[in-house]
């Protein structure tokens, strides 16, 4: 029996599963309904989920919310839905339910059993079963078989422990992994180790990210519930630590075994003692971070983000104490091979290229440095730290005053009436200069920002703004706007992107032959030399350059372009791009030294592809000029 009545019904609840706060146009355009269609809808779910103790309300000016007042009847209904609503048509999800289902189990599960549970066929169920297989042989595991008792997980101890706890984690909305945990562990337990670790932490003056939190109290309550049913870590390799970190655990565990009535062996106060480590973030103080070990390796990143993409961060102390003090964690975290979900990946690949792509190129450039190779989790979270260095020195406009230059052709007085109402408008602009036209003309290039002229005059290096002296209302608008950045965005399409570099590709194509093609024509045309191929198939080793919606921005390491170009192909059959992505639309960047802080402005483009459901009035570009007048659409949104 259905939960909802109709799959429209269905998905809006799975929307508020992944995200509370929707407002009603948005919801709207999302499922391509009316608003009325979408209040209506809300009134029927609203109906299905009063026996669970839930509501969607609707809060002025805020939109729609998903109100819970009995929690334990609504995870129940959070467990039916995702098995009978969305495992059906979601395989991972499904492997993500068989795999925590075996590695929880006290003993063998029959496959039948499983597939039942989640309302599939054997069928299905079989060909789900070699991603299991798949994802169990990178943590060294494998599954063993007994005629009429099923399967099971075979494997060292503290590798099943590492599986599922990246399993547990997987899911991107609170209630969906509250949903998880709750169908196997039971949240007063949850509830009681929280409260063991928050208090210990707090007593030691020790601040971990709720992230880190939420990480170390699964690994806590997958080490009790193995230990009650009999498969505890018998050995386990010591490693130095800090005494004030052992005799913390020492602390936890002891207060753990007198809350749930059971014995730590060394081994497992061991393992317990690296799932501290592995999680807390010691404070740096900026006096000590030249003598820390990390120090070395952190200065060796920063040399090289300077050398290959010349944004100079090596001068940022906020940046190497946070980068030392990360490191000590997730060093630990890559010795042992344990993983810590990183929610925000997705997020930062799309929203934050260029920290991503020079964070990336730093680690590589470092990469004998580290344990082992550093997962896409980790360099997340690294990217979180350069780009906020990045954003401190180069792209926060907020913290640096717009700087304008004033051309006037009508006598100094009115000049100065002019300059009047610019400072009294824009508070934060600074006025360098006041120069005739013909001072103007005779200067090469323009330092400032802005320029802002009452008469008419050639374009330079910068924007310009033609206004009258007495700046109206709309003149104010135009000059913010341009301030805003809206003049760069306009000359994008004509500095970044050519007519002989667009394509259409109606047959068949394979990603390698793709790239190989368009590469050699970036030569052809002489914005790159030789080697830009190779570099372009290096990246693509690194991890996937697919931003999703089907677009993929394949580039190369560094900058070794001539000047800055993109050239694009809209494909009619998508290729499969080495994450499994299908693509159906390429933009290989080829990024040169000149104007590097502008041009990955092409990125926020990109982007607007990706949100703005125009991917698939992209994938109807035939031409050039159909290309730049889709692009003009989004851009003056």
């Amino acid at each position: 029996m259905n939960l909802f009545l109709n799959k429209r019904l269905a998905g809006i609840f799975q929307s508020f599963l992944e995200r509370d706060g929707w407002l009603p146009d948005e919801m709207a355009s999302h499922f391509d309904v009316s608003t009325r269609t979408i209040r209506t809808d809300i009134k029927k779910l609203n109906d299905s989920l009063a026996p669970y103790g839930a509501e969607i309300a609707l809060e002025r000016q805020k939109g729609y919310h998903l109100l819970v007042w009995e929690k334990e009847a609504f995870d129940g209904l959070c467990d039916q839905f995702n098995r009978q609503n969305v495992v059906q048509d979601d395989p991972d999800y499904r492997v993500q339910y068989v795999l925590k289902s075996l590695l929880l189990s006290k003993g063998f599960t029959k496959l039948e059993d499983l597939a039942d549970q989640m309302f599939i066929s054997r069928a299905t169920l079989n060909n789900d079963m070699k991603n299991v297989r798949r994802i169990l042989t990178g943590y060294h595991l494998e599954l063993s078989s007994k005629p009429g008792h099923g399967i099971r997980v075979d494997g060292e101890e503290k590798n099943i422990r590492f599986c599922l706890a990246k399993n547990l984690s997987q899911g991107s909305s609170e209630i969906g992994r509250t949903s998880a945990l709750h169908r196997f562990f039971d949240m007063k337990e949850l509830e009681k180790i929280s409260t063991i670790l928050t208090a210990q932490f707090r007593q030691h003056s020790l601040n971990l990210p709720d992230i880190a939190l939420e990480n170390l109290i699964i690994h806590t309550a997958i080490s009790i519930e193995r230990i009650r049913t009999e498969h505890p870590i018998s050995v386990f390799a010591t490693f130095e630590a800090p005494v004030d970190y052992q005799q913390l655990a020492e602390t936890i565990v002891s207060d753990l075994e007198e809350t749930f009535s059971l014995g730590f062996s060394d081994a497992e106060k061991i393992y317990f003692l690296l799932q501290i480590m592995s999680k807390v973030r010691p404070k740096v103080k900026d006096g000590d971070y030249m003598a820390d070990e990390q120090h070395e390796l952190v200065m060796d990143m920063l040399e090289y983000i300077y050398k290959r993409h010349h944004y100079d961060l090596r001068s940022d102390t906020q940046l190497k104490s946070d980068l030392i003090s990360h490191l000590k964690a997730m060093l630990y975290r890559i010795r042992f091979n344990m993983n810590m979900k990183n929610p925000l990946l997705d997020h930062i690949k799309i929203n934050y290229p260029v920290a991503y792509e020079v964070t990336l190129g730093a680690v590589k450039g470092v990469q004998d440095r580290f344990p082992s190779a550093v997962n896409d989790d980790e360099l997340g979270y690294l990217v979180l730290h350069i780009g906020a260095a990045l954003e401190r020195k180069y792209f926060l406009e907020s913290d640096r005053k717009k700087v304008a230059l004033i051309v006037c052709g009508t006598g100094l007085g009115t000049a100065r009436l002019l300059e009047t109402k610019l400072r009294a408008t824009f508070r934060d602009l600074v006025i360098t200069d006041i120069i005739s036209l013909y001072e103007y003309e005779h200067r090469e290039s323009i330092s400032e920002d802005i320029v802002i002229s009452t008469v008419k005059l050639s374009k330079k290096n910068k924007p310009v703004a033609i206004v009258s002296p007495f700046l109206t209302d709309d003149e104010s608008k135009q000059v913010e706007a341009i301030m805003n950045e809206s003049i760069l965005k306009s000359t994008m399409l004509t500095t970044y992107f050519r007519p002989i570099l667009f394509r259409h590709i109606e047959g068949k194509v394979d990603k390698e032959s793709l790239l190989k093609s368009m590469s050699e024509q970036l030569e052809a045309e002489d914005f790159v030399d030789q080697d830009f191929h190779a570099s372009v198939l290096e990246r693509e080793s690194l991890g996937s350059t697919a931003i999703g919606k089907g677009i993929a921005i394949p580039h190369p390491l560094g900058l070794i372009a001539k000047e800055t170009i993109i050239n694009i192909a809209i494909l009619d059959h998508p290729v499969e791009w080495n994450d499994g992505h299908e693509v159906g639309v390429v933009f290989l960047i080829a990024m040169g030294n000149k104007n590097y802080e502008e041009a990955t402005k092409i990125y926020d483009l990109f982007i607007e592809f990706t949100e703005s459901k125009k991917y698939k009035e992209l994938l109807k570009c035939r031409s050039f000029e159909d290309f730049v007048a889709l692009s003009n659409v989004i851009m003056d949104k």
